[in-house]
């Protein structure tokens, strides 16, 4: 039973791990659909939050440059808790007007009381 368990966790979270990268393709305020209201968000190197300046929201909303191609080559979803997971991947990607790279990225997600997954912090950078 426990492995049924966390086989549908892992499908849920990799199904919205899917979700974001999509978001992250079309702009980064796309990705509050599936944040909780204050994520953080770790991007080359640098650590936006709700009080960061720019705030992560400003940040995704005003300069986040979406990606133009991006192809997961491998994710690992790890099981944290009944209602919580990790995510790691790496990818090739790139921005618009920019050469392909390696990217890595993190991830950790939360189901909520209303059994939606919440978004708690993301990382992406080059591998």
């Amino acid at each position: 039973m426990v492995n049924a368990l966390e086989d549908r966790l892992r499908n849920e979270v990799k199904r919205e791990q899917t979700h974001v990268i999509r978001a992250l393709k079309e702009s980064g305020s796309a990705v509050f659909d599936y944040t909780v209201e204050n994520p953080i968000f770790l991007i080359d190197g640098k650590i936006y939050d709700g009080k960061t300046s720019p705030s992560v929201q400003s940040f995704l909303k005003n300069n986040y440059k979406p990606w133009a191609t991006f192809e997961v080559t491998d994710m690992k979803v790890e099981p944290t808790g009944l209602m919580a997971a990790t995510v790691c991947y790496t990818a090739t990607g790139s921005k618009e007007g920019g050469q392909k790279e390696q990217v890595i990225g993190t991830s950790a997600w939360l189901q909520e009381a209303s059994a939606d997954w919440k978004l708690v912090s993301h990382t992406e950078g080059k591998a």
